[in-house]
């Protein structure tokens, strides 16, 4: 059967990912032929105990020291910045003096094949606008060589824009003029040991980041080398780095392979987030940098060894997750390390496409690099470069709306394309004695625009070499056909056929994605005014829950009050009802006394006309004395029981009825006995 679009498309995405698993030249070693991945696996891959050990630490006290030799501090054999000018376009004050002398040198463009550094952009280009993502690159690097040391430095500006390039530009500037001045300056001391080295590198970074604030940048990582000849040590030399961020150092050596100098900076035996920094300088914290993963290392050289820094740009790219290597099983962290190490080896020994040569200078190492990682995301390029992700059918141009969903769509399949696009940088430097070992001739100065058309020309030799092996594709698909067929044409015709068909299909399928598009707008439309119509009906219940809550509040206050008017109004009453029920009785008291005394005097007439003159006499008496007594006895009386009613309405306590009628009762028994206590006086005198 004929391969469907999609298998050609991951083929194609593999042989991308995966250059070196093609086949070798016979002048190729035999042990080349298998992948490193698979040699890795195997065990082949073992720790070289002759391998010099890098040590690393937060403190230069931390390390222990070497001795450094001799080294030049004259001369400057090469100088090369970069891009856009590089830490020449930032703190100017020197140039408006009149003084053409920056960092130490007045050209900055005179790259040599033993120190050399490029920077490139891995996003894509509009298609419409023909303006590539990302811009500017907010990368920078710096390498400043002598006879037999150098300074190297790398930063990589934390997200786009243009202050992320000046915080980039500044930091370099800074790392270097500072090193050069205090460690090959002629007014400095030069450091004895190599501790001396991590001090000024310590104080290099703190005036890195004192010119990113007066530049008004913003964040970036750096990492700053500096390689010196070793005293008493046959030649050999030592490279000191200073890192922050995950812009990373590494050594190639033919004997030894590839180590990272800054793996101390993190933790190799965990997964890391490529989308974190791990520390930067600029304000990240007010005025403050993050120097969380700062770290100090360092590693013995030999001549002929290549020291090279790199972006993640760079870095991620070579990760064997990030590159989706083919026949890549479940790794652990540490392995996962490893693999970078060994994929970068595999690169610099047997290039590209697996065939070599080796690398031999810093120059070779920068291009072969940069060259992997633009290969590698190539593909991811071309899908965003397609231009139906930014015009309709009838040919206009989207709304920025509609340009970026159809982005969004296109994102869920890249994931399963290999790379990362980035800005990538890489500056190397070839160690050894300046002179020795050499290819003649000095490569000319290196252009911005120079530098753009080799880009360009990368990535034109991408494209026809992925049309050629698209092409070689089909025609191999084509061949076995007609081998098993035995008809050649009628196999040709066949497989013209398949072909229309799979244009179709293509055809197809982009009309599909097409017209799906504008349903997948409607739906989203739809989802969001579903959404703004429960949370206008989550902001109405919530209004109307709070406004029966208030309702219910005020209810609640107006009965509590009307309840404590009622008990006072009705405990007034029932006070005014009792003083007047008291009033009322009084009187009536009064009156029925009054009535008593009228009708007792009568009686007392009536019998006294009976009696005679001496009887009525002495009962007259008797009958007045009497009468007084009773008189004083009921106005006691009526006082005592005023002043019980009277503490009885102080103290709150009121009687019933049940108790006045039994009290009235009382009186008038009591009135009663007294009655008849007068009448038992006037018979006795009788």
């Amino acid at each position: 059967m004929m391969p469907s679009f999609r298998q050609k498309f991951v083929g194609f995405i593999r042989q991308l990912s995966n250059t070196s698993d093609s086949p070798r030249d016979s002048d190729v070693p035999d042990n080349v032929s298998e992948c490193f991945i698979q040699n890795y696996l195997k065990g082949s891959d073992k720790v070289n105990k002759n391998e010099p050990v890098i040590l690393h630490g937060k403190k230069p006290y931390e390390i222990p020291p070497l001795t450094i030799g001799e080294y030049a501090t004259d001369e400057i054999k090469a100088a090369h910045t970069g891009p856009d000018g590089g830490l020449g376009s930032v703190n100017k004050k020197e140039e408006e003096n009149g003084n053409n002398i920056i960092v130490g040198t007045d050209n900055w463009n005179n790259a040599h094949e033993r120190s050399y550094g490029k920077s490139c952009s891995l996003y894509e280009v509009h298609p419409i606008t023909e303006l590539r993502a990302g811009d500017p690159i907010a990368d920078c690097y710096g390498i400043l060589v002598r006879e037999n040391s150098a300074i190297l430095a790398l930063a990589d500006g934390v997200n786009w824009g243009v202050k992320a390039s000046i915080a980039a530009k500044a930091a370099v500037h800074g790392s270097i003029d500072y090193v050069n001045q205090h460690v090959f300056g002629m007014a400095s001391p030069k450091p004895t040991t190599t501790t001396e080295v991590f001090i000024s590198l310590l104080r290099s970074f703190h005036t890195a980041h004192s010119l990113i604030l007066q530049e008004k940048g913003m964040l970036t990582t750096l990492t700053t080398a500096v390689v010196l000849p070793l005293a008493d040590s046959q030649g050999k030399y030592v490279v000191c780095t200073c890192n922050v961020g995950d812009s990373l150092a590494y050594v190639y050596s033919p004997k030894h392979g590839v180590r990272e100098i800054t793996q101390g900076s993190h933790d190799v035996h965990q997964m890391r987030d490529m989308r974190d920094a791990l520390g930067a300088l600029g304000p990240v914290d007010g005025q403050n940098p993050e120097l969380s993963n700062l770290t100090l290392s360092m590693t013995e050289l030999e001549p002929g060894d290549i020291v090279f820094l790199t972006s993640d740009g760079v870095s991620d790219n070579l990760d064997p997750v990030v590159g989706k290597f083919t026949g890549l099983p479940t790794v652990e962290a540490h392995q996962r390390h490893k693999l970078v190490l060994l994929r970068t080896e595999d690169l610099l020994r047997y290039g590209v496409s697996g065939k070599g040569p080796s690398i031999s200078s810093a120059r070779d190492v920068v291009t072969l690099l940069l060259d992997f990682v633009s290969r590698l995301t190539a593909a991811k390029r071309h899908v965003l470069e397609d231009r139906d992700l930014y015009t309709g059918r009838d040919g206009k141009v989207l709304s920025p709306s509609e340009q970026v969903a159809r982005r969004r769509e296109v994102c869920k399949r890249l994931h399963a394309i290999p790379g990362k696009l980035d800005h990538a940088t890489v500056v190397a430097y070839s160690v050894g004695q300046w002179g020795e070992g050499e290819v003649k001739g000095n490569y000319a100065w290196v252009e911005e625009d120079g530098e753009e058309g080799e880009d360009q020309g990368i990535e034109a030799e991408v494209d026809e070499k992925n049309l050629e092996n698209l092409k070689k594709d089909e025609k191999e698909d084509g061949n076995n056909r007609i081998l098993d067929g035995g008809n050649e044409q009628g196999e040709n015709e066949r497989v013209e056929d398949s072909k229309e068909e799979e244009n179709g299909e293509i055809s197809r399928r982009l009309m599909e994605m097409k017209g799906n598009e504008r349903n997948v707008k409607e739906r989203q439309d739809k989802k969001e005014l579903r959404e703004d119509s429960r949370e206008k009906e989550r902001r109405e219940r919530e209004e109307k829950r709070m406004r029966n809550e208030g309702r219910d509040k005020e209810v609640k206050d107006k009965r509590s009050k009307e309840n404590v008017n009622a008990s006072n109004k009705t405990q007034g009453h029932s006070k005014e009802t009792a003083s007047k029920v008291d009033l009322k009785e009084e009187l009536g008291n009064r009156k029925q006394r009054k009535e008593d005394n009228i009708r007792k005097g009568q009686e007392k007439r009536s019998e006294s006309t009976k009696g005679g003159k001496n009887v009525d006499s002495q009962s007259g008496k008797g009958e007045k004395k009497e009468s007084i007594k009773t008189e004083s006895g009921e106005s006691r009386n009526r006082s005592s029981s005023v002043s019980k009613r009277r503490e009885e309405r102080k103290t709150g306590g009121l009687k019933g009825k049940d108790e006045r009628a039994l009290m009235k009762g009382k009186e008038e028994k009591g009135k009663s006995e007294k009655g008849e206590e007068k009448e038992k006086g006037k018979r006795e005198p009788g």
